[in-house]
């Protein structure tokens, strides 16, 4: 008999899959400036919405699969910038630590969100996409102002250390240090 899956691991799998769309349909629905370079941003975005859905589904289908593209999903999270360019990732949980020339802020939530870009396309660290969070910010000017914004999240980097174990047992044979959590396929 296969053993249940963790909680932490079925909410890690069900945040990547309701966070796809979330990315998606933003992507979908915005009318893209083709001179600018839009068309490189929607197709990252679209393609980071896929990676979390598939990640997600095939976490929740005991894939090994499911475990590598989950890891690069939560790396793809764990650090924001805006200087001269940006780049903000978000496919599911955040807790969030926020370090920038204008203050710091911590905010939490969920959602789905994604951009890269060689200029600041948008005025503070957000992203194309849709989040619910709860925020305490701390500035002593407007974020659009700040020259330099980081934001980390530490749901990423938990994440990360969660599945790290399943990935190193899948791939050396050994068992994993999640309680012998084992049930992965091929």
């Amino acid at each position: 008999m296969t053993p249940p899956q963790p909680l932490w691991l079925r909410v890690l799998a069900w945040s990547q899959i309701a966070a796809a769309p979330l990315i998606a349909l933003e992507f979908i629905n915005i009318d893209w400036d083709l001179e600018r370079g839009h068309v490189l941003i929607a197709l990252l975005g679209i393609a980071f919405a896929i990676l979390a859905g598939y990640s997600g589904y095939l976490l929740l289908r005991r894939r090994e699969l499911g475990v590598s593209l989950s890891l690069i999903t939560q790396a793809l999270q764990v650090v924001g910038v805006r200087a001269a360019g940006q780049y903000a990732a978000l496919a599911g949980l955040k807790a969030t630590v926020l370090f920038s020339s204008a203050g710091e802020a911590v905010y939490a939530g969920a959602g789905g969100e994604f951009l890269i870009s060689s200029t600041r396309v948008r005025a503070e660290l957000d992203a194309f996409g849709f989040t619910f969070q709860s925020s305490y910010w701390v500035l002593t000017k407007p974020l659009a102002t700040a020259e330099l914004t980081i934001a980390i999240n530490f749901a990423a980097i938990y994440f990360i250390y969660r599945l790290w174990p399943l990935w190193y047992s899948s791939e050396s044979d050994t068992a994993a240090s999640d309680g012998n959590w084992r049930g992965l396929t091929r």
